[in-house]
């Protein structure tokens, strides 16, 4: 038994000893996966801690490359507006027009496109074929965008390379710039070409391809500076630069004070080769960029973009066509409803008078006929001559005394006494004419082409135009469309201007003072039915004396005849020609009073020379003849005068 309980013991204690060399091994293995678990757990921690670090720079390095950019933008944002800018002031100071594209000699726009578009088959295929190789994406919208602008490229270059215009290559250089600053990285490439195809059109050739199919759209754009607000507009949108806003409220400002540019039309096929000129460019910027907007502004006028029709005569005209000028009899009648024999007649009324330029000498009074002969009143009140400078109402007073009846001057029962007014008047007119080159002209006529309607012209049969008053100054040319040409083997054509009472006026024109024609630049009056000669300010101051306008004025108005001609002549071109027909024959000057339809009639011939008168960018030019007469007019009005036989005398 003891035996059995001490091996029993042995075993227990071997058993024991085993369990707890077990229980080591189990712990130091344990603790070897521990020990690895915290190796695997550190090596993590050092990794996602890399991987944090590279994250951070990569951030940063992103964050530093989008300022990069952003610092880029807004430089190339700030040099977009400046160079916009600049060429805005350039446009207005040097009237930039772009290029001209017309049709000429009945020809046709699109095929010569068409063809200019075939003869470039060749190069066109190898740009394709280099851009194929090149491309980074190779589909067919960016393939067509390619060769459209290729086209549009090419077709700029064969125009600029022979009729080299400087603001013309500066334009196109500012497109590319704003294009490869903003568009060409921002959008697909098909899209970004077709936006430089836009840009170029827009700024090269908009207004001359409205003005192909209609002229009036195209006035009406004339002058608007789409490059400049589609740019700059585009700018400010994408970067918020103060200076783009800043600039757009300028140009908006400068538009609104100047309005609409006066109209050009865009005319002819031909590209005038253009030179900016260097030496005019400070005189040219102050006119056109500062005097002209100031004085728009100062006065509160709108006009742009015109044909400028010289002031002198046509704005005059203009403006005073439906103005009632001259000198109106108002309110005339006896002082009385009836008179007797014995008694003085008196006779009153008014008169109204508005004049143009010079002032109005009105020479009032009353008179009845008797045997064909007139018989003045006794007295008038004013006794002297009224003189009227700009608008003025005067009453006066006539009175037949020393008993008109027993003199025979007037009867018993009605009589018609007539009020007048004698005065010196003006009037002036201006007559619209196109040229062309006659060559063109019967080149168009021969293949049946209308003409007025090639060029967008509406009014084809232009009419004198005159200021309202007691005369008509008519005037008219051999044909509203004038072929000019440098031999017309003395058959010249011709001008025409006749001078008569006015529809629905009283009274009549006296006698004829003064017949001055203005014709436009390069044109000169060859002959005409009577003698005629140059007019000039000596001329003008001679014939002022010779009216007397001036006569009995205050002594500051000694001089007033030198002023009146030197503002007439300060509103005359330099280039135009004047000429005053001569009026030393009575038949030339003087009126019958009588006769409600006499009218008097001058005609002369003249000579447009073909470099002066037709325009380098235009087929077809318009020009103005402008006349101005200075006349004697008496308008009359009648009252009838009741007189009865006077009541005896019972004192005696």
């Amino acid at each position: 038994m003891a035996d059995k309980d001490e091996i029993k013991n042995i075993e227990e204690e071997m058993l024991k000893k085993a369990r707890e060399g077990e229980e080591e091994q189990l712990q130091e293995e344990e603790l070897n996966d521990v020990k690895l678990k915290r190796e695997k757990l550190a090596l993590k921690r050092e990794e996602t801690e890399d991987n944090k670090s590279k994250e951070e720079n990569g951030k940063q390095g992103a964050r530093g490359l989008e300022a990069l950019s952003k610092a880029t933008v807004e430089k190339s944002a700030r040099f977009v507006v400046l160079f916009a800018f600049i060429l805005f002031i350039l446009d207005i100071t040097f009237q930039y027009k772009g290029f001209n594209i017309v049709v000429t000699d009945g020809g046709s726009l699109f095929s010569g496109i068409l063809e200019f578009i075939l003869s470039l088959f060749y190069p066109i295929l190898i740009g394709v074929m280099f851009y194929w190789l090149i491309a980074k994406k190779k589909g067919w919208a960016s393939i067509i965008s390619f060769i459209a602008l290729m086209i549009f490229g090419l077709f700029i270059i064969s125009i600029l390379v022979p009729n080299f215009h400087p603001l013309i290559l500066i334009h196109i250089l500012y497109i590319l710039f704003f294009w490869l600053a903003f568009i060409k990285g921002r959008d697909d490439e098909a899209r970004a070409n077709w936006i430089l195809i836009g840009l170029l059109f827009a700024d090269l050739y908009l207004f001359s391809a409205i003005n192909n199919f209609s002229s009036g759209l195209a006035e009406s754009f004339m002058g608007f500076p789409f490059l400049f607000f589609l740019t700059i507009a585009y700018v400010y949108k994408e970067t918020g630069n103060l200076w783009a806003a800043i600039s757009i409220v300028l140009v908006l400002g400068y538009y609104i004070i100047v309005a609409t540019p006066t109209a050009d039309y865009f005319q002819g096929i031909d590209v005038v080769k253009e030179k900016i000129p260097l030496r005019e460019w400070p005189g040219l910027f102050i006119e056109r960029v500062i005097k002209e907007p100031s004085e728009k502004f100062g006065g509160g006028t709108s006009s742009w973009f015109s044909s400028q029709i010289q002031y002198a005569i046509t704005g005059k005209v203009e403006k005073n066509k439906d103005e009632p000028l001259g000198v109106y009899l108002e309110n005339v009648q006896p002082a009385d409803k009836k008179y007797y024999s014995d008694e003085n007649v008196v006779v009153w009324g008014t008169v109204n008078a508005r004049t143009l330029d010079d002032p109005i000498k009105i020479k009032l009074g009353c008179y009845v006929k008797k045997d064909g002969e007139k018989i003045k009143s006794n007295e008038v009140d004013p006794e002297d001559k009224v003189t009227v400078y700009k608008l003025e109402e005067q009453d006066f007073v006539c009175t037949f005394t020393e008993n008109p009846v027993s003199e025979g001057v007037l009867k018993e029962g009605i009589n018609t006494v007539t009020a007048f007014a004698d005065f010196n008047f003006e009037t002036l007119a201006y007559l619209k004419t196109y040229f062309i080159n006659r060559e063109r002209k019967r080149a168009m006529e021969r293949e049946e082409i209308d003409i007025f309607k090639e060029f967008g012209i509406k009014d084809k049969k232009p009419i004198s135009v005159y200021t309202n008053g007691p005369a008509a100054l008519g005037m008219e040319t051999t044909t509203p469309l004038i072929g000019v040409t440098k031999e017309y083997n003395g058959a010249f054509p011709r001008l025409s201007i006749s001078l008569k009472r006015n529809k629905g006026w009283k009274g009549n024109i006296k006698e004829l003072k003064e017949m001055v024609i203005i014709a436009p630049k390069g044109v000169k009056l060859e002959k005409c039915a009577g003698d005629y000669q140059a007019y000039d300010k000596a001329k003008c101051v001679d014939n002022c004396n010779k009216f007397n306008i001036y006569e009995d004025d205050d002594a500051g108005e000694e001089n007033a005849c030198e002023s009146s001609c030197a503002s007439f002549f300060e509103d005359i071109g330099e280039d135009e020609n004047l000429y005053s027909i001569d009026l030393n024959k009575s038949s030339d000057r003087e009126f019958d009073e009588d006769e409600d339809d006499d009218f008097k009639f001058f005609t002369c011939s003249f000579n447009p020379e073909i470099s002066e008168v037709l325009e380098e960018n235009s087929p077809i030019t318009t020009k103005f003849f402008r006349a101005k007469a200075r006349y004697d007019y008496i308008v009359e009005d009648d009252v009838t005068v009741k007189i009865e036989k006077s009541l005896p005398d019972l004192d005696k």
